[in-house]
């Protein structure tokens, strides 16, 4: 089967099974799992590539323990999270509200997203591993492990209070973003190997675009009008990537 179409047939079955979560999340009041869908997604696109194809190089099980890593420790941090009680910031009510038509997009910027896999599998290059490889798989470990360290910080918050001195939020103001941003500019690095791969940087560049256009200025107008401090905090301090001296 060839990539577009092989590409249809799992975005059809992610947003097929993004819709049937969401009535089984609505039926029973649980629209703020609904978020569980961004790491449970890249699992799903993950698995459905790799079983999509018979042939499997050496980059292949590096970029597929790395996603199962991710998927796994991103839904673990939300269930851990959850039962502590504790969270960054308290959304609203009207906040936690959303639609179909929000978690659809979500779908579509996931699919763009994971372009760098897509490469891995239907693109193949070299059938070893390369130093850039390596580095790679070493970048994303890294990337996981800010994710893991900014959570930690937010578990030794008081609740319901604005952290603003946390050692990671010296740097930057979204660490757990920063941290997704750079596991995915690591399996594009695994990517590059493979046929044309250089050109699925869209995928991370859209991640990056995304995070610095919408969704954390928005975050930001959010937690300035939440938080009194915060307007300061902003103004000393680096959204995404921190300024390096």
């Amino acid at each position: 089967m060839s990539l577009a179409g092989t590409f249809l047939i799992i975005s059809i079955l992610y947003m097929s099974m993004s819709y049937y979560f969401y009535l089984w999340a609505k039926k029973y009041n649980k629209i703020g799992q609904i978020m569980k869908l961004w790491p449970l997604g890249f699992f799903f696109i993950c698995c459905s590539v790799l079983f999509s194809e018979l042939y499997i190089l050496s980059t292949v099980p590096l970029q597929t323990n790395l996603e199962y890593f991710f998927s796994f420790f991103v839904v673990f941090d939300c269930f851990y999270t959850d039962k502590q009680k504790i969270k960054e910031e308290t959304r609203d009510a009207k906040e936690q509200e959303r639609g179909l038509g929000s978690i659809l997009r979500m779908n579509v910027f996931q699919l763009v997203v994971a372009a760098p896999i897509l490469s891995i599998h239907f693109m193949p290059g070299a059938s070893w591993i390369t130093l850039a490889d390596l580095f790679g798989f070493a970048l994303a470990l890294v990337g996981i492990y800010i994710q893991y360290i900014s959570n930690m910080e937010l578990l030794k918050n008081e609740k319901d209070i604005l952290i603003c001195n946390g050692k990671l939020r010296s740097f930057c103001r979204y660490p757990n973003a920063l941290g997704e941003v750079i596991f995915w500019l690591s399996i594009y690095m695994l990517a590059i190997g493979s046929v044309n791969g250089y050109m699925s940087i869209y995928g991370p560049l859209v991640l990056i675009i995304i995070l610095l256009k919408i969704v954390l200025p928005k975050e930001d107008t959010r937690l300035e009008n939440k938080y009194n401090q915060f307007k300061d905090y902003k103004s000393s301090s680096w959204m995404l990537f921190p300024k390096l001296k």
